[in-house]
């Protein structure tokens, strides 16, 4: 019976115990925090940055309220699209596809940190807007809800 749960239980199947590197990584994470507590704040503060701009920008990130910011754009090559037009303009915005997300959720997946500068998502979210005029998406803020932008090449 447990040869059985081994290979059959999903949630053991598809997770690892974490190699020593990571939990020490982990460890030191929790280290810095507990020495330098204002990093949450300026986290926060970041991320904040970041939607404000992106919706000066047309895109509608109301859905979103951590340091994961996703822009929904629909169409999984119009994401690829901007994905890489934005890694041309110097910004990493992941493209989500999928299998990863439902059909016709295809995303940008953004992620904040401590250390962005204010000038920096601004210049992010600018490149980001060009990017999706560029790739024939129109962002739209309002227009998809929940966390992304559908325009007139969205979804």
């Amino acid at each position: 019976m447990s040869q059985l749960l081994l290979n059959t239980a999903r949630p053991f199947i598809y997770s690892t115990a974490p190699a020593p590197p990571i939990a020490a990584g982990a460890l030191a994470a929790l280290e810095l925090l507990a020495a330098q507590p204002e990093r949450v704040a300026r986290l926060r503060a970041n991320a904040e940055t970041l939607r404000d701009e992106l919706h000066r920008e047309g895109f509608d990130v109301s859905g979103s309220t951590t340091q994961i910011v996703p822009i929904v754009v629909g169409d999984a090559h119009q994401a690829m699209r901007m994905c890489e037009l934005a890694i041309e303009g110097g910004v990493f915005a992941q493209a989500i596809r999928p299998p990863t997300v439902p059909e016709g959720t295809s995303r940008l997946r953004l992620a904040v940190m401590a250390s962005h500068s204010r000038e920096e998502l601004r210049q992010a979210a600018r490149v980001l807007g060009r990017a999706a005029l560029r790739a024939g998406f129109r962002p739209d803020a309002g227009g998809a809800g929940g966390g992304g932008a559908r325009g007139r090449g969205g979804a």
